[in-house]
């Protein structure tokens, strides 16, 4: 701990390496982690580490995590332990896990703990949809489905739905959502495979139905960027139908309207 009173700050290396263990972070040296994090990021007598210190210390130690987690079983306990600690303590802002999914440090690992994190602190975490900023909440909805698209893990998507709390009508709009993507990026079957597999999970028939009805009325609006979006739109209506996901009669309805 002769560092600690060093004025040139803690050697990176040494500091990060320090976090870990092979058994993984015990809850002490946790605390003690994080109090000499406080510490060095708060000291009257001057800053050892500044925000963007300490913001970019733990993105170098969520990109090591894949590799880490093949040396150790536990790291991904460990590393979760640690980031929810410094998100309650405040060492590190709320919007550091968004910009980490974002960038989507340390890759599929990587995105597993910042998505546990986000769950575990949700007075700093959580993510108002239908209210507040509409922009945030439709660039939370956008970066979702193309997670799920990234991983094609419906178990994955349950889970982040679920913990939403979407109304219906962000419900249906969520889907309207993916089903546009999904166009966009060829991904139709996956899409439909999300909406079927959670189906009366996160959204009703009746919300399917609507982000149907939806999608074919954004359709003409989307056909100077996406030349191709209303054939596109009567093909996935009728894969839907054939998946159970919309009856014969809005086959019918769609023929009339999308042409």
């Amino acid at each position: 701990a002769g560092w600690l009173a060093c004025e040139e700050g803690p050697p990176s290396q040494a500091f990060w390496a320090a976090c870990l263990d092979a058994e993984g972070l015990l809850a002490e040296k946790r605390g003690l982690v994080l109090k000499m994090l406080a510490h060095l990021s708060t000291a009257t007598e001057g800053l050892l580490l500044d925000e963007a210190d300490v913001q970019i210390g733990f993105s170098r130690l969520l990109g090591s995590a894949g590799q880490k987690a093949k040396d150790n079983a536990n790291i991904t306990d460990s590393l979760v332990s640690l980031l929810v600690g410094a998100v309650e303590k405040e060492l590190l802002p709320a919007e550091f896990l968004r910009s980490s999914r974002r960038m989507r440090f340390g890759g599929a690992k990587g995105l597993e703990i910042v998505r546990k994190v986000q769950r575990l602190t949700p007075m700093h975490s959580r993510r108002i949809w239908g209210s507040g900023d509409k922009r945030h909440f439709r660039e939370e909805e956008r970066e979702t489905i193309l997670e799920y698209f990234d991983s094609r893990s419906i178990e994955e998507l349950a889970q982040i739905v679920e913990e939403l709390h979407l109304s219906e009508e962000e419900q249906a709009h969520f889907v309207r959502t993916l089903l546009v993507i999904a166009m966009e990026q060829q991904h139709e079957a996956v899409a439909l495979a999300a909406v079927e597999g959670l189906l009366g999970k996160c959204w009703s028939s009746a919300e399917v139905q609507t982000a149907f009805e939806q999608l074919r009325d954004v359709a003409k609006d989307l056909v100077l960027d996406f030349p191709y979006v209303r054939e596109k739109t009567t093909d996935l209506v009728k894969a839907a139908a054939s998946r159970g996901l919309l009856d014969e009669s809005f086959i019918l309805l769609d023929g009339t309207t999308v042409v």
